[in-house]
């Protein structure tokens, strides 16, 4: 209960409980009396008599029967002869889940008669109206929390989903593992209520379909890799079969300019028969590009060798 009209709420209610076992319907019928017998002792006439009890206004039963179906509570006999302002007083103490209606009891309370009454007839409704559209808010926001949560595969706690929208937007930065994720969630924490919202219901989406996305992009981009290098393993086995070598392993792994080195010094051995290759390794090494290199290697020996072989042959002719 907040502080406000918290001692005299508890002191009311305390002075309530004692009485209410001895109020009576023949009590309300004397109290109701009571100011028209004294104002009619002071000469009042009954037409002034009944403007002034008409300015005491007071809710009817049926006011009271409806306020407190609010509450679900069914409003008996002993609610029924209570002061308006008890009567408010016995709603808030059954408002324990409804803050709005709690909080507007309090005004009412602290206030006037007339504010009871008021209270009785129109403002639980609307205190209620409130409530409802809070719950239904906080609803919404616990539901696309768990969303924005299981979509990047963090486990919505309860301690998790009543923290604040930014709070809520932290703990994402720091559980989740995509980059592309986080960034965006720093990003919305550092940025606007409306950014940190806008995050949680789509932000996160997009940046972890990204985050799948680039982790798809580098895994192809590794296969290709690994592919290229086992190409050029084999095409380095190959180029030095030419010569009738089995290059060691180390060699087999080298820089690619130094494996174009140890071919051309094979070729060295014998120009007039691996010419086209002695010529095509040293065009190669003099670009400086290991794209060119790799060419080389891949296709570029194998083409100047067969260029080798048939040079041969039309001399052999």
């Amino acid at each position: 209960m907040p502080k406000r009209g918290e001692g005299s709420m508890h002191r009311r209610g305390m002075r309530l409980s004692a009485r209410i076992g001895a109020v009576s319907l023949a009590v309300v019928t004397a109290c109701s009396v009571a100011p028209l017998a004294s104002a009619a002792q002071h000469g009042g006439s009954h037409r002034d008599i009944s403007a002034r009890t008409a300015e005491i206004s007071r809710s009817s039963e049926q006011d009271r029967v409806r306020a407190a179906a609010v509450l679900g509570i069914e409003a008996g006999p002993s609610l029924l002869v209570l002061s308006d302002k008890d009567f408010v007083f016995e709603l808030w103490r059954h408002a324990q889940d409804r803050p709005e209606v709690r909080e507007s009891a309090e005004r009412a309370f602290s206030g006037s008669a007339q504010d009871c009454v008021n209270w009785i007839q129109r403002g639980i409704f609307e205190a209620k109206e409130r409530d409802d559209r809070n719950a239904e808010a906080a609803r919404l926001a616990r539901e696309a929390k768990q969303r924005a949560a299981a979509a990047v595969g963090i486990v919505a706690t309860p301690e998790l989903l009543i923290q604040s929208d930014q709070g809520f937007v932290f703990e994402i930065w720091r559980q989740a593992k995509g980059p592309k994720v986080r960034a965006a969630a720093l990003e919305a924490y550092r940025g606007t209520a409306e950014q940190q919202k806008a995050f949680i219901e789509e932000g996160i989406f997009a940046a972890h379909k990204q985050d799948v996305q680039d982790a798809i992009d580098r895994e192809e981009q590794e296969r290709k890799e690994k592919e290229t290098i086992q190409e050029e393993r084999e095409a380095r086995l190959q180029a030095a079969a030419v010569f009738g070598k089995v290059p060691e392993e180390k060699m087999l792994n080298a820089p690619q300019a130094t494996f174009v080195y140890y071919i051309q010094n094979l070729a060295m051995g014998d120009v007039y028969k691996h010419g086209e290759v002695l010529s095509a390794a040293d065009k190669a090494l003099r670009s400086g590009d290991d794209a060119v290199l790799h060419e080389f290697i891949l296709h570029g020996f194998a083409e100047a060798n067969q260029s080798d072989i048939e040079i041969a042959r039309n001399w052999g002719n």
